[in-house]
C-alpha cells in the first residue's frame, strides 16, 4: 500500500540572529554572520572565542529559571506551533507527538561559586554537592534527557510519544527523520520535530578545544567558519534551536494549513568506524544519502541542492565532498549546488540538523539558495559547485539536508518544493497497511546478577541478591549498597583497544550485552553489518572528576575563601584534563561503540529519553520491523544510576532508599539488549523465537494524569487480543503515588492480573529497568497462554508498554 504523504506547516527558531524564523533566514540569504566574540565568564583579560551566541535577553521572561537549551527550545517551539496555525491547548492529544535532539552537558560555571568548598583531595565533596544541589535544583535538570521534549509536550497539552534524540551533531536530523517516519507510517498526525542545544560552556569548549576541532586561525570571529576554503582550520561553536511542524498531509490540507515543502525522504547510517574521525572513504555519508535517495524514490539527478554538514574541519568537508562526488555522480558537476550555513550560523551540535533543514525547507519554498560566507581560496579537493558570498535565486524542486556526527551517526533528509501539482490526495492514504509479525529471537544481558543472559538466570532463580556495597562516598549520602556490576570483567568481552580505553563503564555494558545478543543469535556478518541498530542511552554519563584537579589548580586565594579564575584555568587547569573526556561523554557511545565492535553499518537511532529510554529503543525497532522497513534490527539499552549527578537527582527527587525512611529503591546499573527479526525471515533461516512481540504502546501525561497515560500505553499495546494481559511486569518502585498509579492500572485491565517487578532484587537502573521486565516478562512465556505485557513510566510523564506472547511451534521448527 502507499504510504501516507509528510509535510512542513510550521517553523520555529532562534539562532545568533536572534528569535524568530524571519531574522535567521533573513540574515543567511544576506550573506551575513552571526559569529562574533564571545568572552567565557566575561573574561575580557582572555583571548575571545569565536561563537554564534544567543541574546538571552530576547528569550521569553517566564522561561528564565530553565537551562539555556530548554529555554530555546520552548522558544522555538512556540513559535512553530504558532505558525501552523495551530492553538493552545492542542485539540486532538493523542495525535499530536514531539521528537527532538537535545544534549544534557552539566554547566561547571554554575556551580564555580562553591569551587573551595565542593572540591577537596582532587575529587568532588558529594555531600557538599549534595547541598548545593538541593539550594539550586536547576543543576540536575540539566541532565534531564527528556525534560525538554516532555516540556513541550506539556506546552501543547500531547499525548502522543515524547521522544529525546541523541546523536551528536546528527542528532535534530535523526529525530525529524524518526518523526516523519512515523508520521508517515500512520502513527499520529502531528510531530513537533528538530532540536535544540547550547554547548557555550567551559566543559564543552574545553573538549573540543582539545580534540583540536575548533577553529583558531581567524582575525575577525565572523571569518572564522570557513567552509570548504583551503584555509579552513575547524568549526565554531553555536547554540539555539530550530523545531518544525511536521503534519500528515490530509490533515493538513482539510485544515487549510500552509505548507512550506514535502519530506519525501530519509536515511541513516553508521561509519562503525572511530568517534571522531570519519571512515575515510567516505562510506557511512555516501550510504546514508544513497537510502535518502531510495526511500524517496528518486534518482541523483532530481536533487538541485545539498546543504552540506560542512564543518569546515580539514578531513571532513573532504570526505563529504568525495562523497557527494560518489553519490551523485555527474550530476555533481551539472547542476548541484551546495554550500554550508555553519560558516554564518556556527555548528549547533544537536541542533544543527534542524536549523540546516529548516534553510532548507526555506530554500526550496522562495526559490532562493543560501551562501557559504568565507569561501575564498579554493581547495583543489574540495571543488563541488559551492554557492559561495552571495545567495543565488534557483527554483530547485528537490533538496537535501546532511548531517555527519561525532561517532559516525549519519542522517539525511530530502524535501520538495510544495505546488498542488504534485498534491494528488490519491497517494495519500488513512488506512494503515497490515503489520508484519515480530519476534524476538536472542537476548543479550549485563546485570548485577550476571554477566550473561544464563549467568542472570541462574542467580535468578536461587534467590541471589544483586546488592554490593558502594564506596565511602556513597556510605556518606546514605547509599550503603547498589546493585553494581564488575566492570572490569564486564569490559573483558570487547575486543577492540580503542574502545576499552574510552568507553564509560555503562557504555562498555552495552557493548557487552550487544555481543551476547548477536553471538546466540548466530546471525551471518552480512546481516549484522546492514541490521538496524536502536539504544536507549543515559542522558548523562560522564564523571566529573575529570575536572576536578583542573578546577582546584584554577582557584586563587586562601583555602576556603578561594575564587574561581579563569585565565588561571587556560593557562595551567587544562592541561590536567583527559583530551578524550568529551569524547567518553557521548551520550550516544554505546550505540557508536555497538556499531564499531560490531561493523554495523547500517540504519540507527538513539534515544536518551530517562527510565523509558530502553524501552522506545525496543518499541521503534519493532515498529521499523512490523512496518516493513528491515528484517533484522538489534535493540536496548543502558544506564547507570551509579554516578555523582545523577544519583544525586534520585536523592533530591526522594526516590533512592535510605536508612530511616519508608520506601524508595536501591540504585543500580546495566545493559539488556534484544535481536529482532521478522517472524517469517527468522523461519526460513532457522532461529528460535523467544518470544513474539504481539503490540507496544506509548504515550506521553501530566504527572496528574499519569495513570490514564500508562493505561493508554498498556491498551494500545494490547489491541487486536480482547482481553486482559496474564501478568503485568511493571517498575514496583516502593513509591507511594508511582506505586498507586501502577496499581489503579492494574485494576482497570483486570481484577486477576498480577504485577511483577525486578527492581526490589536489581535495583532501579533507569532506562534500563523497562528492559529488564521484558527480559522477565519473556521468561514467563512458558506458564501462560495470554500475552504478558512490560510497562516502565518516566516519573508520571513518559509511559511504554509492550506486550509478548509464546511463538508458535511452527515458527520455531
Amino acid at each position: 500500500m502507499d504510504r501516507r504523504r509528510v509535510v512542513i506547516t510550521g517553523m520555529g527558531s532562534v539562532t545568533g540572529f536572534g528569535c524568530g524564523v524571519e531574522r535567521t533566514w533573513q540574515g543567511v540569504i544576506a550573506g551575513h554572520s552571526a559569529v562574533a566574540a564571545y568572552y567565557p565568564f566575561d573574561d575580557r583579560t582572555q583571548p575571545a572565542e569565536a561563537a554564534g551566541a544567543v541574546n538571552l535577553a530576547e528569550l521569553p521572561e517566564e522561561t528564565a529559571g530553565l537551562g539555556r537549551a530548554a529555554r530555546f527550545g520552548l522558544a522555538a517551539g512556540r513559535e512553530a506551533w504558532f505558525d501552523a496555525g495551530f492553538s493552545l491547548p492542542c485539540r486532538s492529544p493523542e495525535g499530536v507527538g514531539v521528537c527532538i535532539g537535545v544534549s544534557t552537558f552539566p554547566v561547571i560555571e554554575d556551580r564555580v561559586d562553591r569551587l573551595s568548598v565542593l572540591l577537596k583531595d582532587g575529587e568532588w565533596d558529594m555531600q557538599e554537592y549534595a547541598q548545593l544541589c538541593r539550594e539550586r535544583p536547576c543543576l540536575l535538570t540539566q541532565s534531564d534527557a527528556a525534560g525538554v521534549s516532555s516540556l513541550l509536550s506539556e506546552m501543547l497539552g500531547a499525548r502522543g510519544r515524547s521522544m529525546t534524540v541523541q546523536a551528536a551533531c546528527t542528532s535534530a536530523a535523526q529525530a525529524i527523520g524518526h518523526a516523519f517516519e512515523t508520521l508517515r507510517a500512520g502513527e499520529g498526525e502531528v510531530v513537533l520535530a528538530g532540536g535544540t542545544d547550547s554547548m557555550l560552556s567551559m566543559m564543552c569548549i574545553t573538549g573540543f578545544k582539545l580534540l583540536g576541532s575548533l577553529a583558531q586561525r581567524w582575525e575577525h570571529p565572523a571569518q572564522a567558519s570557513r567552509p570548504f576554503d583551503r584555509t579552513r582550520d575547524g568549526f565554531v561553536l553555536a547554540e539555539g534551536a530550530a523545531i518544525l511542524v511536521l503534519e500528515e498531509l490530509e490533515h493538513a490540507r482539510s485544515r487549510g494549513a500552509r505548507i512550506y515543502a514535502e519530506v519525501i525522504g530519509y536515511g541513516s547510517s553508521c561509519d562503525a568506524f572511530r568517534f571522531t574521525d570519519m571512515e575515510p572513504s567516505g562510506r557511512g555519508p555516501v550510504q546514508c544519502m544513497r537510502n535518502a535517495l531510495a526511500d524517496a524514490g528518486i534518482t541523483p539527478e532530481s536533487v538541485g541542492y545539498v546543504n552540506a554538514h560542512g564543518t569546515a574541519t580539514p578531513l571532513n568537508d573532504r570526505i563529504e565532498t568525495m562523497a557527494i562526488r560518489e553519490v551523485f555522480g555527474p550530476h555533481a558537476d551539472a547542476g548541484l549546488a551546495v554550500s554550508s550555513t555553519k560558516s554564518q550560523l556556527g555548528h549547533l551540535l544537536c541542533a544543527a540538523g534542524a536549523v540546516e533543514m529548516m534553510v532548507t525547507a526555506l530554500a526550496v519554498h522562495h526559490g532562493v539558495l543560501p551562501p557559504t560566507i568565507n569561501l575564498e581560496r579554493s581547495d583543489p579537493e574540495c571543488d563541488l559547485d559551492y554557492v559561495s558570498a552571495k545567495a543565488r535565486p534557483s527554483q530547485v524542486e528537490i533538496a537535501m539536508s546532511n548531517s555527519f556526527g561525532f561517532g559516525g551517526q549519519n542522517g539525511s533528509l530530502v524535501v520538495r518544493r510544495w505546488n498542488e501539482s504534485n498534491s494528488d490526495s490519491s497517494v495519500s492514504i488513512s488506512a494503515q497497511p497490515e503489520r508484519r509479525r515480530v519476534c524476538i529471537t536472542a537476548v543479550g544481558v549485563q546485570s548485577p546478577l550476571g554477566l550473561d543472559w544464563p549467568g542472570h538466570r541462574r542467580a535468578w532463580a536461587k534467590g541471589i541478591g544483586a546488592m554490593s556495597a558502594t564506596g565511602r562516598d556513597f556510605v556518606k549520602l546514605g547509599v550503603p549498597c547498589a546493585g553494581l556490576i564488575p566492570a572490569e570483567e564486564s569490559a573483558s568481552s570487547i575486543r577492540n583497544r580503542m574502545l576499552r580505553k574510552i568507553l564509560t563503564r555503562s557504555a562498555g555494558f552495552a557493548v557487552a550485552a550487544a555481543g551476547e545478543a548477536l553471538r546466540v543469535s548466530a546471525l551471518p556478518a552480512q546481516l549484522v553489518r546492514t541490521a538496524e541498530l536502536y539504544v536507549g542511552s543515559p542522558g548523562l554519563d560522564q564523571d566529573l572528576n575529570v575536572f576536578a584537579e583542573a578546577l582546584l589548580q584554577s582557584l586563587e586565594g586562601e583555602e576556603g575563601h578561594a575564587t574561581f579564575s579563569y585565565s588561571r584555568f587556560t593557562r595551567q587547569g587544562t592541561s590536567l584534563i583527559d583530551p578524550l573526556f568529551l569524547v567518553r561523554s557521548l551520550p550516544n557511545a554505546g550505540l557508536c561503540g555497538t556499531a564499531i565492535e560490531f561493523n554495523m553499518q547500517g540504519r540507527n537511532l538513539n534515544i536518551t529519553n530517562g527510565a523509558t529510554s530502553g524501552m522506545l529503543a525496543l518499541t521503534s525497532a519493532a515498529a521499523a520491523i512490523s512496518r516493513g522497513d528491515t528484517d533484522v534490527a538489534l535493540a536496548g539499552g543502558y544506564d547507570s544510576l551509579v554516578q555523582m549527578e545523577v544519583l544525586l537527582g534520585h536523592l533530591g527527587a526522594g526516590r533512592i532508599a535510605m536508612e530511616g525512611i519508608d520506601g524508595g529503591y536501591l540504585p543500580a546499573e546495566g545493559a539488556v539488549f534484544f535481536v529482532l527479526e521478522e517472524m517469517e525471515f527468522a523461519r526460513r533461516r532457522g532461529a528460535n523465537g523467544l518470544a513474539e512481540v504481539t503490540g507496544w504502546g506509548t504515550s506521553h501525561s501530566s504527572a496528574e494524569e499519569a495513570s490514564h497515560g500508562l493505561e493508554r500505553a498498556a491498551r494500545t499495546s494490547l489491541e487486536g487480543y480482547g482481553g486482559p494481559p496474564a501478568m503485568v511486569f511493571g517498575d514496583g518502585l516502593r513509591l507511594a503515588n508511582h506505586d498507586a498509579m501502577e496499581a489503579e492500572v492494574i485494576g482497570r485491565l483486570g481484577q486477576h492480573v498480577r504485577l511483577n517487578t525486578a527492581v526490589e532484587r536489581l535495583g532501579f537502573a533507569g532506562g534500563v529497568t523497562g528492559l529488564f521486565s521484558t527480559l522477565h516478562a519473556l521468561a514467563s512465556l512458558r506458564e501462560v497462554v495470554a500475552p504478558v505485557i512490560a510497562w516502565t513510566s518516566d516519573r508520571g510523564r513518559n509511559h511504554v508498554a509492550v506486550a509478548l506472547r509464546s511463538v508458535a511451534p511452527e515458527v520455531t521448527a
